[in-house]
């Protein structure tokens, strides 16, 4: 690992205190062995998608569900917890390396943080700063997470498609430059981000060479800018 990767992830546990196992490429089922000229030549499928809203489903939301999308960023105040939460877990995973540094890692992070913080605050407010900054936190994830699939075809319940398909056709990546890649922390480059979990963020940039061909597998990689619907397709 990379000096510059191996101290970004140690200063995301002291400082965020977060820490999550690493990701694993999925494992695609063995086919069984055949006759060699006898083994079908494998044909692109279209996956089922729903462009737009779900099936049956048109005009403004159904009478029991009318503000379907307001509890979105309410939510989003708790998902600062819940990371914390998760990486409070993760040490347990043994699939997780530098398992001892990691703990500690993290012991320091809930030492140091509310210690800080008392010593700086009195009680009320020093409570009142960690709800707020952890809500703002939540809310800023959200904000990372939500451009990179707003106005992307969803898949249905019963769709099956491969590996590629799932992650390309369902995300986009968002364009700009050096200021998009440290605003959205690499996020930006969505598509990539899926296709190749474990790699650094400032390689996902260079990773977005790697497009597939449109004429072979009949895939678009889109992308657009964070307030619009992803209207560009670039193959």
């Amino acid at each position: 690992m990379p000096l510059g990767d191996a101290l970004r992830r140690d200063e995301l546990r002291v400082v965020a205190g977060q820490a999550h196992p690493p990701p694993r490429q999925p494992r695609q089922p063995r086919q069984p062995r055949q006759p060699r000229g006898t083994r079908p030549r494998p044909r692109p499928r279209p996956a089922g998608l729903v462009p737009g809203p779900g099936p049956g489903r048109q005009g403004a939301p159904p009478p029991d569900r009318p503000l379907a999308g307001v509890p979105v960023f309410p939510l989003l105040t708790l998902e600062g917890f819940n990371l914390h939460v998760s990486s409070v877990k993760a040490p347990a995973n043994r699939s997780l390396k530098r398992r001892p540094l990691d703990g500690a890692l993290l012991c320091a992070h809930f030492a140091l943080y509310p210690t800080v913080l008392l010593w700086l605050l009195p009680p009320g407010m020093a409570i009142a700063f960690i709800a707020v900054h952890q809500g703002l936190f939540g809310v800023y994830l959200g904000s990372l997470f939500a451009p990179n699939h707003k106005g992307m075809p969803i898949l249905t319940g019963d769709d099956r498609p491969d590996f590629l398909r799932r992650q390309v056709l369902t995300s986009r990546n968002v364009r700009g430059g050096w200021f998009t890649d440290i605003a959205l922390g690499g996020l930006n480059h969505q598509i990539e981000h899926h296709l190749f979990p474990s790699m650094p963020s400032p390689n996902l940039r260079k990773a977005r060479a790697i497009r597939p061909s449109p004429v072979s597998i009949r895939l678009e990689h889109r992308s657009g800018t964070p307030a619009s619907p992803p209207r560009e397709a670039r193959p």
